[in-house]
This record gives C-alpha cells, structure tokens and sequence, in this order.
C-alpha cells in the first residue's frame, strides 16, 4: 500500500546517484488503493531517466530511458 509522501530510490543503469520518486497523495484517486497507470504517470512525470507502463493484466511496467 502506498502512502503521502512515500519516496522510492531507483539506480537506473549503474548511476552513481539513485532518482528518488516521491508519491504524494494529490497525485492518486485514492493513493491507498493506487492503480499501476496511475503509479506510470506519477513515474513519467518525475523523471525522463525511466520509462512506465502498464501492460495488459495492469501491472506496473518500468524500464530505462538511458542509452
């Protein structure tokens, strides 16, 4: 379950400094019960180093955006 304010550090590709993404409770219906699209769009507009999805059985898709 997610929470205000909820950070997440994620290393993409090695990086020396993580990308904190930071859930904040404005940005969810319900942030209890938040959906993966939901968590994809929070992800996509933080940070242009990942990219998010959902696929097809609604789970959350995260891959790198860096060469």
């Amino acid at each position: 379950m997610l929470a205000n304010n909820q950070t997440v550090d994620v290393t993409v590709n090695g990086g020396a400094a993580p990308i904190t993404l930071t859930l904040r409770a404005t940005d969810f219906a319900n942030i209890a019960a938040a959906s993966a699209a939901e968590v994809a769009a929070v992800i996509q507009r933080q940070t242009t180093a990942l990219r998010a999805g959902v696929t097809p059985d609604q789970r959350l898709i995260i891959g790198s955006a860096v060469p």
